[in-house]
């Protein structure tokens, strides 16, 4: 670079030269005078001058578009810039100079470049705005003359030459394993892959929208050449075999399936055959043929005669001993048509499936059962519904006696109760279906026995009566631990033993009662010095009592140690 001294004004040029004659200028004039600029000749050991000032490089502060642009109108532009001298917009020339101004500017149809240029002795700046009337769907998109493949490659590995040519575009992409940026017009060389690719061009205007087209490189569809069944057109029966055969062009594997037919479930090779069993009524058969993942199908259907529809001829029970109770047992017999199984149902729960013709033995579970038949084939069903009605077996739900111990000859009361009872026999004598009777009691023990009938069918219950010389209840024992803690407010549990009674009461007091199991306990609360509990059995009339007295432990030494 020179050196700013070489440097000098031009008020006839406004612009900054070098000094004429400098030894960089020219070397050929060292030494001799140089250019005055006020006219005078100098000499080498003229007196030197003062070095310029330069300004500073103007600077576009802010270059901003107002309002929406409009073809054919007029938009406005402001700018703010610093250090310059002079200014231009791109249309209009030279403006008048003013560091912060606008200026209206007619616009055009299409796209437009507005480029304001800052100028002063030192330099220029520039701004461009991208300006496009009638908003960014004006911008005409681009246009893909031709994307297409040329070859005929089939296998894997084989090459595919892709080629292309794109108008109006700004930016154009190849994308497949990868993207990259392409010409306008081109190629590329391509391999068919294990599975098909896609490539795509893509092809952006200026303001970035885009369209785009792609082409699929893939190995060459299979082709089935055959695909048939031995048995033609003719029917082939349900359960008879017929035999599969194919062939298919541009094939790596075979895959057969169908759910009218029994086939292994593997891949087979491009040709082949393979016998199978027809199942169902007029089964399609698929075939699915790839090629390093290109696929291509066919099905055949294989006719066979119509299926008719299942039809009972027989839903019936027996019984072995009528008239049927709730719990007895019965067989069940059905025979169903043109069916492949029976299924027996009671509600939601399926109770077994069998052969279309058959029989089994139940148990009866409720005075209505009601079981559904189902006879099933392949296309259809048919139900038929049996309800079974039975009887529910007796029951006694009540029979006890007034007493459980007597003496020899005394009368007990026995009185009873039953439920779905056709007549009742007490000791053997017709007795009410419920009711009370008194019964001598001579033996010990001695048995009572009712017995409840429904038909030839009966439920019994017995009771045993003791009879001794003295029924009078025996309490075996009422008693509290001797360990136990009798301090205020500690429970102490009361524990008794009865025999020959039916009840026994705690008597708290004189007026509280409660009654108990002849064996049993219950936690007493300390609160009272002394207190005393009376316990009484009861057989029938006959009575028996025993008081126990509590008192209040006032040593502290248990309290404190638990001693």
């Amino acid at each position: 670079m020179s050196d700013m001294n070489d440097l000098v004004y031009n008020p006839v040029t406004g612009m900054f030269e070098r000094r004429r004659g400098s030894a960089q200028n020219n070397p050929n004039m060292v030494g001799q005078p140089e250019w005055n600029p006020q006219g005078n000749a100098g000499t080498a050991q003229s007196r030197p001058q003062p070095q310029p000032q330069l300004p500073p490089l103007p600077v576009i502060n802010t270059f901003q578009r107002r309002g929406e642009p409009m073809a054919g109108k007029r938009c406005k532009f402001i700018w703010n810039v610093s250090h310059a001298t002079s200014l231009r917009v791109t249309g209009l020339g030279d403006l008048p100079m003013n560091n912060t101004g606008s200026c209206m500017i007619m616009m055009d149809a299409g796209p437009m470049a507005i480029t304001l240029t800052a100028s002063n002795a030192r330099g220029i700046a520039t701004r461009t705005l991208k300006v496009y009337p009638g908003g960014l769907d004006s911008v005409p998109l681009p246009v893909i003359n031709y994307f297409r493949k040329v070859g005929d490659a089939r296998k894997v590995g084989d090459e595919f030459i892709l080629e292309w040519e794109v108008s109006g575009a700004k930016e154009v992409y190849l994308t497949g394993p990868r993207t990259m940026h392409v010409l306008h017009q081109g190629t590329s060389h391509v391999n068919i892959e294990d599975q098909p690719r896609t490539y795509t061009l893509t092809a952006s205007n200026e303001v970035g929208k885009e369209i785009s087209q792609e082409i699929v490189i893939e190995a060459a569809k299979p082709d089935v050449k055959v695909f048939r069944s031995s048995n033609g057109d003719a029917p082939a029966e349900i359960g008879s075999m017929v035999t599969l055969s194919w062939e298919v062009e541009d094939c790596q594997q075979v895959k057969l399936s169908s759910n009218g037919v029994t086939i292994e479930d593997r891949p087979f090779t491009s040709s082949g055959s393979i016998e199978v069993k027809v199942v169902d009524e007029n089964p399609v058969v698929n075939l699915e043929a790839s090629n390093s993942g290109v696929y291509n199908r066919s099905a055949i259907t294989i006719k066979t005669p119509k299926i008719k529809a299942p039809a009972f001829s027989d839903v019936s029970f027996q019984t072995i001993n009528p008239p049927l109770f709730v719990g007895d047992e019965v067989r069940l017999f059905w025979k169903a048509e043109d069916a492949e199984s029976v299924e027996v149902s009671q509600g939601d729960n399926v109770l077994f499936r069998e052969a279309p013709m058959g029989s089994r033995k139940l148990f009866v579970t409720a005075q209505s059962m009601q079981l559904r038949f189902k006879a099933r084939n392949r296309k259809y069903e048919a139900e038929k519904l049996l309800t079974i009605e039975a009887k529910v077996l007796p029951s006694i739900t009540k029979m006890e006696s007034s007493v459980s111990v007597c003496k020899p000859g005394d009368d007990v009361t026995i009185t009873w109760a039953t439920e779905h009872a056709d007549s009742v026999t007490l000791n053997g004598a017709p007795a009410a279906l419920e009711g009370s009777m008194p019964v001598t009691v001579m033996s010990n023990p001695s048995t009572v026995t009712l017995r409840a009938f429904s038909g030839e069918k009966f439920v019994e219950k017995k009771l045993e009566i003791t009879a001794v010389s003295n029924p009078q209840p025996v309490i075996n024992y009422f008693r509290y631990p001797e360990d136990a803690d009798r301090h205020k407010g500690k429970n102490v549990e009361v524990e008794w033993d009865v025999s020959n009674a039916q009840r026994v009461e705690l008597v708290f007091g004189k007026s509280k009662r409660e009654e108990h199991p002849i064996h049993g306990s219950r936690k007493i609360k300390i609160m009272r010095e002394k207190f005393t509990l009376k316990l009484i059995a009861y057989n029938g009339e006959y009575t028996t009592q025993s008081a126990l007295t509590i008192e209040m432990e006032k040593s502290i030494w248990r309290k404190i140690f638990g001693k």
